[in-house]
């Protein structure tokens, strides 16, 4: 009998503290849940604007990355497009080109001038493209 009176008071006085406190233990209830809420969303906001600054970041560094790269390309295609120029043409005009440089200093000699002519730029400048670089 004793123990039934101890869980019949327990139970009265639960529900007298329910009653009494209810309201105000569900708002406080409420506050901390909005509370951890709040800290979640505000943590999650900092990743996301972490995760943009580094997207950002990786962004720039490819796009350097990609101009670098096209950049050596061109280096690459102009230099093979000289050598392979330069060859082909030693090879068909090698004969007449220094027969008209030899032609011209002579001329140029005789006239006094200092003055270099196209085509003797043209076979003394085979390599503008490592002068101008």
């Amino acid at each position: 009998f004793r123990q039934a009176a101890l869980k019949v008071q327990s139970v009265w006085r639960g529900y007298r503290a329910r009653s009494k406190f209810g309201p105000h233990i569900k708002e406080k209830r409420q506050n901390r849940k909005i509370e951890r809420l709040d800290r979640k969303v505000k943590k999650l906001t900092r990743v996301v604007k972490q995760l943009q600054q580094a997207l950002v970041e990786e962004q720039r560094y490819r796009q350097t990355q990609d101009h670098a790269l096209r950049y050596l390309w061109d280096q690459v295609k102009m230099l093979t497009r000289n050598h392979n120029a330069a060859s082909a043409g030693q090879n068909a005009v090698e004969q007449p080109v220094v027969e008209q440089q030899v032609e011209r200093k002579v001329t140029s000699a005789s006239e006094g001038g200092d003055e270099q002519s196209e085509s003797e730029r043209s076979a003394s400048g085979g390599n503008a493209v490592w002068n101008q670089h």
